[in-house]
């Protein structure tokens, strides 16, 4: 048989006739008229009809092949498709009858975004194929079969249909907006999407449900009876700023495994909000076995939480140190991290602190930012400067026992002239000024201190002893490097000492001093979204502990040599303390620090005139240890 075997004319086609095609792949023009039962064979290939086939008969596909269908039919009797596949051209393909949809026969689209309103009876497990388009069935349908739906594409229901069979989603969508009153959808291979409802719903291994029709607009789709979620099934779910997919189920909903894969917005959430995705009127039993995430910002790490009747997706914030550039951070970094992790897993919100989850490579930066390095640092500051006070009150007991001839109690000028060395009080004073800095470690910052104050005191020498007792007052300014903050450390307090030389040449010297100590700190957080400049007044006291054991040499008559060891004991109580200006204020517990020197030197003196009023070369050198 050849495209032109009818003829140019119509073609009837009445009464149990049959219309088959002799080859595959043959294409007829001609319109057909039927008035009764024509059956088409399309034998197993292809025929295609591009006539209109009209009248009030109907038509039936008895072949194994593909029957297609492209004219604007309107045979008034239906359609039968009792095995192979009819294709449907156009949305009036099927003429203007039913569909007998009987199994194993397939109803295809031919092109996609067709739309077919015919009412289809269903007998079987009839296939639907929306092939890699959008097919549209708007039409009802009822009968005691089910439906399959293959195809890569979309296959949309959106009228109300009382067919009592299953529903299986194969392949592609299966997009319902209408009602299965009586048939229960199974997802397994393809996706259940859509806003209608079902008679029931299980989604197997390697099939997906999703609510809403498309866009990540959000949607609810319903079940009248239970829903099961099997191992390999998955829950896909559009989260917006106000609320998110949900599944309802009149009866009970088992869930034995599966993943809720989320998809966001890219929005603002609000920290630690919670959607509802399902509710079982039924009750719900089991829970995923995992959650997927993506569209979040990296800010948010939804999780799952469960009670009798919903399951509920939150937006928990994501660990600060799973964040992408959360590598490589220093200890301080790291420990900022750390405690925002600790407290959002304690279930502190921190919202006003969303921008730092959107620092990207500047995160690094930011948490050396918040850390408040500046506290730590004032009060290293504070514990270091004691050693002013304490060199001061040492230098005195050394000065003061003067042997630059060997003699403990008595030194003699150039002029043979004897003076005593036993003056028994002596007012002194010094000014302390002093400029340091301390170099980053990879830990810690880069630091600059500036030191300036006074210390007074007054001592009294009986024969080999000296005592005395002194006041001071120091202020430090302590700079942080990168703005990281400033301080203004002030210590005032007083302590004594005491000292002893033998007539062998060790002396032994010890001290005490308590102070006063007052912390004003500043620091700015320039991060980006987290703009703030704060500051903090606090307070604290500081006592340090000292002595230390030398040996005179007596190197000559006019010079000293000694080797010294010393040692320190400081102890800083700082009182809690918070700070005011900003979300990022900390606040400090009130703590107590101590921290022990250790020096091991060699110090010398030549008198230059040798007299005790005359001047004199002094200097030490040392190793210490903290």
């Amino acid at each position: 048989m050849t495209n032109t075997a009818a003829g140019a004319s119509s073609i009837a086609l009445n009464n149990g006739a049959v219309l088959a095609a002799g080859v595959s792949g043959l294409v007829i023009a001609n319109n057909i008229q039927t008035t009764g039962g024509g059956a088409i064979d399309s034998g197993a290939g292809t025929f295609t009809i591009n006539g209109n086939i009209g009248n009030l008969g109907s038509i039936s596909q008895i072949g194994t092949g593909n029957l297609v269908l492209n004219g604007n039919n309107n045979f008034t009797s239906g359609l039968g498709i009792n095995q192979g596949t009819v294709t449907l051209g156009t949305n009036n393909s099927a003429g203007a009858g039913f569909i007998a949809l009987n199994g194993p026969g397939t109803l295809a689209a031919g092109v996609s975004g067709l739309v077919v309103a015919n009412h289809i009876e269903t007998t079987g497990a009839g296939k639907v194929d929306s092939g890699a388009g959008s097919f549209t069935l708007s039409g009802t349908i009822g009968n005691v079969g089910g439906i399959n739906k293959v195809g890569s594409g979309t296959l949309w229901l959106t009228n109300t249909s009382n067919y009592t069979g299953g529903t299986t989603v194969s392949a592609g969508t299966l997009t319902l907006t209408g009602a299965l009153t009586n048939s229960t959808v199974t997802a397994a291979g393809g996706t259940f999407a859509g806003t209608g409802s079902a008679a029931g719903l299980v989604v197997g291994n390697g099939g997906r449900v999703s609510p809403g029709t498309s866009g990540g607009a959000i949607a609810t789709l319903a079940s009248t009876g239970g829903i099961s979620f099997l191992t390999g099934s998955t829950y896909a779910v559009d989260v917006s700023l106000l609320s998110a997919d949900k599944l309802t189920s009149a009866g009970a909903t088992s869930i034995t495994g599966g993943t809720v894969a989320a998809q966001g917005q890219n929005v603002q959430y609000a920290f630690n909000s919670t959607y509802t995705i399902l509710t079982a009127t039924g009750g719900r039993t089991g829970t995923f076995s995992s959650i997927t995430s993506t569209g979040f910002n990296g800010a948010f790490a939804p999780t799952l939480s469960y009670d009798a009747n919903n399951v509920y997706i939150k937006m928990t914030p994501q660990k600060i140190t799973n964040l992408p550039n959360a590598t490589g951070l220093t200890s301080n970094e790291t420990a900022v991290a750390n405690a925002f992790d600790a407290a959002t897993a304690a279930g502190w919100n921190p919202q006003s602190f969303y921008a730092l989850y959107q620092q990207g490579a500047n995160l690094p930066t930011a948490l050396n930012q918040l850390s408040g390095e500046i506290h730590s640092v004032e009060r290293r500051a504070a514990i270091g400067d004691q050693r002013y006070v304490r060199e001061a009150a040492l230098d005195r007991l050394g000065a003061g026992l003067c042997s630059l001839n060997g003699d403990t109690k008595n030194a003699t000028d150039a002029k043979g002239t004897t003076e005593s060395c036993n003056e028994h009080y002596s007012l002194w004073g010094r000014y302390v000024g002093s400029w340091g800095t301390n170099q980053a470690d990879g830990n810690g910052s880069y630091f600059k201190t500036s030191v300036n104050g006074i210390i007074v005191g007054i001592d009294a020498k009986f024969d080999a002893w000296k005592v005395g007792a002194l006041f001071s007052r120091t202020t430090d300014h302590v700079t942080l490097d990168n703005d990281l903050g400033s301080s203004s450390v002030q210590t005032t307090g007083g302590g004594l000492y005491v000292g002893y030389r033998m007539d062998d040449g060790f002396a032994f010297s010890a001290g005490g001093t308590y102070a006063g100590t007052d912390f004003r700190a500043g620091r700015t957080i320039t991060a980006p979204g987290l703009g703030q400049t704060l500051q903090t007044d606090a307070s604290g006291n500081i006592g340090q502990l000292f002595g230390e054991i030398s040996y005179d040499l007596a190197a000559g008559a006019n010079a000293r040599v000694e080797p010294f060891a010393r040692l320190g004991w400081v102890s800083l109580s700082s009182d809690a303390y918070s700070e005011a200006g900003g979300y990022a204020a900390l606040v400090g517990e009130k703590g107590t620090y101590d921290t022990t020197f250790t020096t091991l030197g060699v110090r010398g003196v030549y008198n230059l005139s040798g007299t005790v009023e005359g001047a004199s070369l002094r200097g030490s050198a040392g190793w210490l240890h903290t």
